[in-house]
């Protein structure tokens, strides 16, 4: 507010809602009349008197230093009452204790204790005498306003209070009766009357608030309506559509609650915009402030880094960040090798295409290969300090360019502000709980205005004691349970005995309750003509109780379904009131298709098979072709799915790694049990730092320790038995590649065996130890016989089996390779049974060619397998692999062919 240039002393309209939005806001102000809430009001004395306003955003500052006096009072005074809930959360203990200073100098207390002072007020008393360079807060700026009273030219002469003078607080009745003393002509509110006809549901309601019972029933004409609905966002088109209805009405909306969905409705109804602020604490840009501190720990949290790099705003190079994004998914971890083959490719990338590689490294280092600190013990505040000033230059460097929201400039004074608070701790280090503290105690909300107010937009009042003087109509929006529900004192009786007698008198539960019910009726009263009670079951998604009123309003009147309309129950039928209101209309259902057994392809499609296959490839190929086609054919491929890599997935992605690491030591032939042990636990910090680093953050331990024991067993015995056997260790990830039916096959074998004459291939598998028995019982084991087939060779014989991590079994066919084991079909000759299967899969691959290459894809599921079935009787089927009768497992396709159970 700018200072007073006219000497002629003002009017002023004091209310305790007037420093929020006013119910006329959009009407010119008066000429000498100033409307001020509790803020204003000590503004514009500053202003006015000459006393200047020191800022009003240093709250953050003033806990900071009342935690240091706090400190520096426990040292000298060991046992205060606070001592114990002060080094569990000292930063809260500040910020309760300074309010409570706070609320004690509003009230006029000059902190001289006496003998007989309680001890609470005692300890806030001495401390007031040590907090010597305190940031002054709205208490010091009234207390200076009130102590200047007097000996300067006032600049109000007549001063009128919204509230009648037994509902305003202690603080402003002290303030407004030396006003009083003086000169300065005070008018304090009435209480509210009723204004509409006597006559009128309105009125009805009216009188019944003051005390009178009702004399006759509501009648429904329109005056007092109450509109309930399901959700909020039905009820906002509702009321959009009413209000296009009606443009000759100007009504006032009362804001008691989130209001984003009604702006929208009234702007896709073509109103204009009531230009309000969108507050929320999940703006991209602000989450990057909570995420930021997690570079300085270790072990680095997966999860915040990928919230961090998914950000949409963040102070990271964007295709970087898509990148970490999808190895951390993966590999959740830093610095494996998949890591830096990452990073090599994406800087070679970038120095191609000409980007600025030193800025980017630069940025990367900055953020991931800074030092880091362990999280059970503290970090040096210089280092948070960079963090946080890093990201405040960030911020402000976008804005200076153009670039962003404007939500970025509260990130980089938000940020700032933690350096300064950080600036001005005494302490040196920090622990983790105590930097998420500091970033909670400066973390706000952001208001942002996504559209402006526009011309002809309706008055508005937010909150309800915002409202200053009558209205014809008024819809109160979301006529909801939005106050406290209940209100305590922050002082004992004895303490409050003790302050009365001194003349201090501060707010009570019984006051504070009586001024809330007077607000809660005020828009009621201020009501001229017809009042709209909106009231929603659900507002952004979460259930809400109905208003403290509508108990007064159903328990003065009985039967209310004269002025009653739910939406939801009662769309299209005429309102019970005289007044026209919006009808739904109802939508006809769509029927979605159903899955065909073929998808017939045009004539200009190619269909012909790749020069290459992977197994994955293939078998998919045999069993699911549609699902062929739209990957490898149409190039239609799921966005990767930026999330950590689920717990099993992981479990086998780490073992893999374990073993592969295992096998490839050169002394391990003379290793034993022991040994073995050994060298995965040193192998453990190290590979789940790089590869499984949600299995370190704490708590995970369990999981952790699991998982080791389990590979432990596993490699233990997997190593006995391929010494028991007299096998030798060959290969790990062994890439194999030949040539089967016309096209060439690619595979990776996980560990390849050998001795004299012989080689052995073995698929190492986390789980599903039953559902590898019944592919090898059924001879459907399809992966195995094509490694045979791979690395088959006149001279050698080639055995295969499964290797089961988690329960430490070998499965394969017969005993032939390793006589310890259970085998699955004990009688069965290797080679035949390879051959019968590598036999049919070739008949199958050659069936499925002959489909594509007439234009003819199956879709295979448990919906059309009986019409497939069908279509087949009259082919030879018993040459082929036996065919699945269930939807394909993890189909990424399914929407496209109608399968959505």
């Amino acid at each position: 507010m700018k200072p007073l240039s006219n000497p002629i002393p003002a009017r002023v309209v004091f209310g305790l809602g007037f420093d929020y939005v006013s119910g006329h806001s959009n009407m010119p102000p008066e000429a000498g009349i100033w409307r001020l809430g509790p803020q204003g009001l000590i503004r514009f004395f500053e202003d006015s008197m000459g006393l200047g306003s020191p800022p009003d955003d240093t709250m953050y500052l003033r806990i900071e230093q009342f935690r240091q006096f706090l400190q520096l009072d426990l040292e000298a005074h060991s046992g205060a009452f606070y001592q114990a809930s002060f080094l569990a959360d000292p930063f809260a203990v500040a910020e309760e204790l300074l309010s409570r200073r706070d609320e004690l100098l509003l009230a006029g207390w000059d902190f001289l204790p006496s003998d007989d002072t309680p001890e609470r007020l005692a300890v806030l008393a001495r401390l007031k005498a040590r907090e010597a360079g305190l940031a002054p807060g709205f208490s010091d700026r009234f207390d200076r306003v009130y102590q200047a009273l007097g000996r300067r030219r006032l600049p109000v002469s007549i001063l009128e209070a919204q509230q009648p003078s037994d509902l305003l607080p202690p603080v402003w009745q002290r303030l407004l009766g030396k006003l009083q003393e003086l000169g300065v002509e005070v008018i304090y509110g009435e209480n509210p009357a009723p204004c509409a006809p006597a006559d009128s549901d309105l009125g009805r309601f009216q009188r019944l608030l003051c005390g009178f019972p009702p004399s006759e029933p509501l009648e429904g004409d329109g005056s007092l309506i109450w509109i309930c609905g399901k959700r909020d966002t039905d009820l906002a088109a509702f009321t959009a559509a009413w209000l296009r209805k009606h443009p000759e009405k100007q009504t006032t909306l009362l804001l008691a609650g989130p209001a984003r969905s009604l702006d929208n409705a009234l702007v896709l109804e073509g109103l204009p915009s009531l230009g309000l602020q969108s507050i929320s604490l999940a703006r991209p840009a602000l989450q990057a402030l909570k995420l930021v501190p997690v570079f300085l720990w270790e072990p680095l949290d997966p999860y915040k880094v990928m919230e961090f790099v998914s950000l949409s705003l963040k102070p990271l190079d964007e295709e970087l960040a898509v990148h970490i994004a999808r190895q951390m998914a993966q590999t959740p971890g830093v610095f494996s090798e998949s890591w830096q083959q990452m990073l090599g490719q994406y800087f070679a990338a970038l120095e191609a295409a000409g980007g600025d590689v030193q800025a980017a490294r630069a940025t990367y280092r900055f953020w991931f290969e800074r030092k880091r600190y362990d999280s059970q013990g503290s970090v040096p505040k210089p280092e948070a300090i960079a963090v946080f000033r890093y990201l405040s230059e960030w911020a402000y460097s976008l804005l200076r360019k153009g670039e962003g929201s404007a939500s970025l400039g509260i990130l980089g004074a938000q940020a700032a502000r933690i350096v300064e608070l950080l600036e001005a701790l005494p302490e040196n280090t920090l622990t983790r709980l105590q930097l998420e503290r500091i970033v909670r105690t400066i973390y706000e909300p952001a208001p942002i205005q996504l559209r402006p107010r526009e011309a002809g937009s309706l008055p508005i009042a937010s909150p309800p004691s915002a409202l200053y003087e009558a209205t014809d109509e008024m819809l109160w929006w979301h006529f909801a349970q939005t106050e406290p529900d209940y209100f305590f004192s922050h002082w004992s009786k004895k303490e409050r005995r003790w302050l009365q007698a001194k003349g201090v008198e501060t707010e009570t539960p019984d006051f504070q309750n009586r001024l809330l019910v007077w607000q809660r009726k005020l828009p009621v009263f201020q009501t001229q003509k017809r009042l709209l009670l909106v009231q929603p079951a659900l507002v952004e998604g979460r259930e809400v109780q109905a208003h403290p009123l509508l108990a007064d309003l159903e328990a003065g009147f009985g039967n209310t379904d004269a002025i009653h309309y739910d939406i939801d129950a009662e769309a299209g039928r005429a309102a019970p009131f005289l007044l026209p209101l919006p009808k739904f209309q109802d939508l006809p259902l769509q029927v979605l298709g159903k899955p065909h057994a073929f998808v017939k392809a045009p004539p200009h499609a190619k269909l012909d098979l790749r020069e290459a296959e992977s197994f994955s490839s293939l078998e998919t190929l045999l069993y699911y072709p549609y699902q062929w086609v739209f990957r490898h054919k149409l190039q239609l491929r799921q966005s990767d799915i930026l999330s950590i890599l689920d717990e099993r997935p992981l479990y086998g992605n780490l073992a893999h790694r374990y073993f592969e690491l295992l096998l490839q030591h050169p002394e391990l032939p003379t290793w034993s049990a022991t040994d073995i042990e050994a060298f995965i636990d040193a192998l453990t910090p190290d590979l789940l730092r790089k590869e499984g680093a949600t299995l370190l953050l704490y708590g995970r331990e369990p999981e952790q320790i699991r998982l080791v024991r389990k590979v432990k067993r596993a490699a233990v015995r997997l190593i006995d038995l391929i010494q028991r056997n007299g096998w030798s260790v060959a290969a790990t990830e062994k890439n194999i590649e030949g040539p089967f039916s016309n096209r060439t096959l690619k595979a990776r074998a996980d560990l390849l065996l050998q001795r004299p004459g012989e080689l052995a291939v073995l698929d190492l598998k986390w789980s599903s130890a039953h559902y590898r028995e019944n592919l090898i019982r059924n001879e459907e084991d399809l992966q195995l016989a094509l490694y045979t087939f791979l690395l088959q060779d006149a001279q050698l014989t080639v055995h295969s089996a499964y290797y089961i991590l988690e329960n430490e079994r070998l499965i394969a066919r017969n005993q032939a390779a390793f006589r310890e084991v259970q085998a699955i079909s004990p009688g069965a000759d290797q080679q035949e049974v390879c051959q019968r299967i590598l036999t049919r899969i070739e008949a199958t691959l050659q069936w499925r060619t002959h489909q594509l290459a007439n234009g003819l894809i199956e879709v295979r599921s448990k919906q059309t397998y009986r019409e497939l079935e069908r279509s087949y009787r009259d082919d030879d089927m018993m040459s082929l692999l036996e065919m699945r009768t269930e939807n394909a497992p993890f189909d990424e396709y399914k929407t496209l062919v109608n399968l959505l159970n």
